[in-house]
């Protein structure tokens, strides 16, 4: 076997390194669109402190005490999750949630023998997959008719056909029923956004257009939640612990959200990128958002070293890597 020796090469820089620098073609890119705005973005910690305040003292300890209340059967607490999920506030109770659905999983064919109803049984598939748990898809035969196929008279169920569309994203390419489940309700669901005059409220119009433009678990989850708030606000009969919880929840996270775009600001402008590097587009708010689409909580930004509000000067080599 033939040996292969390692050796050091060391480069050298000549006079016409400099001049292919000099005459390297650059972009013209366009400068940044937000320029200074969120340095001159005032953020009241006193504000933020209250929005925690409250959510810790009064909202988390209440909706905690009525998702694990003995006197709430296992539907109704999954109906909840859902509306967590569906708020954006389920993170506050991730290990209370995944105690409720790993017990509920163990008798679930007791608690959807008889069920029924089409909204009931969707909302449960997605949130027992959303969390792991492997729902069979052959729930949603009791809703097929002697032919094979769905119903027709589901069609007048709306609320059933919209979570139904909801939960078919989370099927698998085996899963038949679910790919015709999937093909069903848009088509139904296409055909009520398209009528010029409806009956449906103009609230559930708009939540069915957004479904179909950008189904939930396609979206970020925190345009998801702002955009379900809002359709959960004219919905009779909402719950309003939980719908001030998702308001409060979503402008302390607000709030964060600036003061970090703040601090990114801050960064960027002291090394001087633009300048520096002109090849690199300056873009650093654009680049900060896809990273609430990950990790939208709160939670995260006491985390992170380079998101202190008085962040330490960072070295040249770290920050060229960040640039990369």
């Amino acid at each position: 076997q033939k040996k292969h020796e390692l050796f050091c090469v060391r480069a050298t820089k000549s006079a016409s390194d400099d001049d292919l620098e000099s005459s390297r073609p650059l972009t013209q890119f366009f400068p940044s669109f937000w320029g200074d705005f969120f340095l001159s973005f005032s953020v009241d910690q006193s504000e933020s402190d209250g929005l925690a305040k409250e959510i810790e003292s009064m909202m988390k300890p209440n909706v905690r005490n009525r998702l694990m209340s003995p006197h709430i059967g296992d539907k109704e607490k999954i109906r909840i999750i859902h509306l967590l999920i569906s708020l954006g506030i389920s993170h506050y109770f991730d290990k209370e949630i995944e105690e409720i659905l790993d017990q509920a999983f163990g008798k679930l064919n007791d608690i959807i023998a008889k069920e029924d109803d089409l909204e009931t049984i969707s909302l449960m598939f997605e949130v027992f997959r959303l969390y792991g748990h492997k729902m069979s898809c052959d729930a949603f035969e009791r809703f097929k008719g002697e032919d094979g196929r769905f119903k027709e008279n589901l069609a007048g169920d709306v609320r059933g056909m919209l979570q139904l569309y909801h939960a078919a994203q989370f099927g698998t390419p085996s899963e038949d029923i679910i790919e015709e489940a999937l093909s069903f309700t848009r088509n139904q669901l296409e055909c009520f956004a398209v009528q010029e005059t409806s009956t449906l409220p103009p609230h559930l119009m708009t939540h069915i257009r957004n479904a179909l433009y950008r189904s939930r678990c396609h979206n970020m989850e925190i345009l998801a939640a702002r955009e379900y708030v809002s359709f959960y606000d004219h919905e009779e009969g909402h719950d309003e612990l939980l719908l001030r919880f998702a308001k409060l929840s979503f402008n302390y996270c607000r709030l964060l959200y600036i003061q970090e775009i703040k601090t990114l600001t801050k960064w960027w402008k002291n090394i001087d990128v633009p300048s520096k590097l002109p090849y690199v587009r300056d873009r650093i708010v654009e680049t900060y958002f896809p990273a609430i689409g990950v990790y939208f909580e709160g939670v995260f930004a006491k985390t992170n070293p380079q998101l202190d509000f008085n962040p330490k000067p960072i070295p040249k080599l770290e920050s060229n890597a960040k640039l990369i």
